[in-house]
C-alpha cells in the first residue's frame, strides 16, 4: 500500500514548504485503537496508517480545505459533543447520508474553527460508500457528500480544488496557511449542487 501521508504531503509541499512541519507526531496508537472500537472497527485503512504517521495539525495550516485536520484526541472530544447535543441532519443527495439526529458512525475529522465539521461517515445510506467525507454545517441541517473516502479526499478533492484555483496558500498570513479563496468552502459546495 501506498503512504497516503507521503503523497498528501508531497501535494500540499509545492504550495507551501515546510506543511509537514504544522503536524504532530504519531497519534497515540492506544487512543487510535479506542476510537476505532468506538466505531465498530469501521476506520478505513487510509485513515488508520494516516493517524500512525502524523496525528492531524498541531499547528494550524488549513490543510482540508481551509478546516484544520483535528488529532484524535479532539475528533473524540467533538464526536462527544455532537453525542450529547444532537442536531438532526437531511441529505442533499438522497440515497447517500441517512437523514435524522446526528448519527454516532459520523466521526467529525475537520473543524472550521467555527462549529463547522467534515465527518466521515462509516454508516452510510444505500446509495453512499462507507467512510465517504460529509459535511456537517452550523448553519444549515442539509449535509453534503464531498469525497468517496478519507483517500479521495486527500488525494483528489484537494489537489483538483488547487488546481482549479479555490484553494490556496494565504501568505499574508504568520505562518502562512490555506484558505478557500472566496469566502467558506460550504459556501461553494451550496452553489456546485444546486
Amino acid at each position: 500500500m501506498d503512504n497516503i501521508c507521503q503523497i498528501f504531503f508531497g501535494e500540499l509541499s509545492r504550495y507551501l514548504p515546510n506543511v509537514a512541519e504544522a503536524f504532530g507526531p504519531p497519534a497515540n496508537p492506544v487512543v487510535l485503537d479506542e476510537m476505532n472500537k468506538m466505531v465498530n472497527n469501521r476506520l478505513p485503512k487510509d485513515f488508520l496508517n494516516f493517524y500512525s504517521i502524523v496525528n492531524g495539525e498541531s499547528d494550524y495550516v488549513g490543510s482540508i480545505l481551509g478546516f484544520e485536520l483535528m488529532s484524535i484526541e479532539n475528533i473524540m472530544g467533538e464526536y462527544k459533543f455532537f453525542e450529547k447535543y444532537p442536531k438532526k441532519f437531511i441529505s442533499f443527495q438522497k440515497g447517500k447520508i441517512k437523514e435524522g439526529q446526528y448519527n454516532s458512525m459520523w466521526l467529525p475529522i475537520a473543524s472550521d474553527g467555527g462549529g463547522s465539521f467534515l465527518a466521515m461517515d462509516l454508516a452510510p445510506d444505500t446509495e453512499g460508500n462507507i467512510g465517504q467525507i460529509i459535511t456537517l454545517d452550523r448553519e444549515s441541517n442539509i449535509s453534503y457528500v464531498i469525497a468517496a473516502s478519507f483517500r479521495e479526499l486527500l488525494l483528489d478533492v484537494i489537489p483538483r480544488e488547487f488546481a482549479n484555483g479555490n484553494f490556496n496558500v494565504n501568505d499574508e498570513e504568520e505562518p502562512e496557511v490555506f484558505e478557500w479563496i472566496d469566502g467558506h468552502y460550504f459556501n461553494h459546495i451550496k452553489e456546485r449542487f444546486l
